[in-house]
């Protein structure tokens, strides 16, 4: 019960701030736990203000007003924010490990309500296509489908969308996490707007020129990070990575 009236009182609090900052946004409140929501619109080009708006998906679960915020990049790309932070519980979990801060998930562009969808790329989570070949195709159909529009879901729109949103919400400046691919949505908005981040929070962080082809980087790593948790003897029984890798694999079959 204490907890429920303190989120309620918290939720008022953050309320009065956003209302008296200059052309802030008033979420409202959704859900349980004391969250509250809103949408907010930005251009489908920011080049071309004529050319549409996209209405994206904010949640909020007010924190410490003094403790300022952080907003969450989820990973991808294509994983919806909203739908990814599971409701207050795991946004509280945020809250927690950052200090009572007040915690922003958001649905990027291409996600949530705005998400892309083609017919070709519709299958149940984890089938994917037989081969490369089949993928490809099943790619470029898509891209057919989704016409010029696709150009406009691109890493550097969504780090524009960020901006849009922190003025949406009334904040000075905030703090910005992601996971995997969100960590480099994170490090691209802290590129273009560094007086706007308090500090960054990055869990499995992509390099700041972006992911390498073919995901090469969790294998330059396994060596390094196997050599460290086996050292002393920790691990008996496994030996060089490879040859423990074909031992696994025929072990497997």
């Amino acid at each position: 019960m204490r907890t429920t009236a303190l989120a309620v009182v918290l939720s008022a609090v953050l309320a009065l701030v956003w209302a008296g900052a200059a052309g802030a946004a008033d979420p409202r409140p959704c859900g349980n736990g004391g969250l509250r929501c809103l949408t907010v619109d930005v251009p489908l080009d920011y080049a071309d203000p004529g050319s549409g708006t996209l209405g994206l998906g904010v949640q909020i679960l007010p924190g410490r007003p003094d403790r300022g915020a952080v907003v969450i990049q989820p990973g991808g790309p294509g994983q919806a924010g909203l739908a990814r932070a599971g409701g207050a519980d795991a946004m509280r979990d945020i809250a927690r490990i950052t200090g009572r801060r007040t915690v922003v998930s958001v649905d990027q562009r291409g996600t949530g309500t705005t998400a892309l969808r083609c017919a070709v790329a519709d299958r149940p989570a984890g089938v994917a296509p037989a081969d490369l070949t089949s993928s490809a195709a099943a790619a470029a159909a898509c891209a057919r489908e989704l016409g010029d529009r696709r150009a406009f879901f691109t890493t550097g729109q969504s780090v524009q969308d960020l901006e849009r949103i922190r003025v949406a919400l009334g904040l000075e400046r905030w703090s910005v996490g992601g996971v995997s691919y969100g960590t480099f949505v994170a490090t691209s908005y802290a590129r273009i707007a560094p007086q706007r981040v308090e500090r960054l929070l990055l869990d499995s962080p992509l390099p700041l020129e972006g992911p390498r082809a073919l995901d090469l980087e969790p294998f330059d790593a396994a060596r390094r990070i196997t050599a460290g948790l086996c050292s002393g003897g920790a691990c008996p029984g496994v030996g060089p990575l490879v040859a423990t890798t074909s031992r696994l694999a025929a072990v497997l079959e």
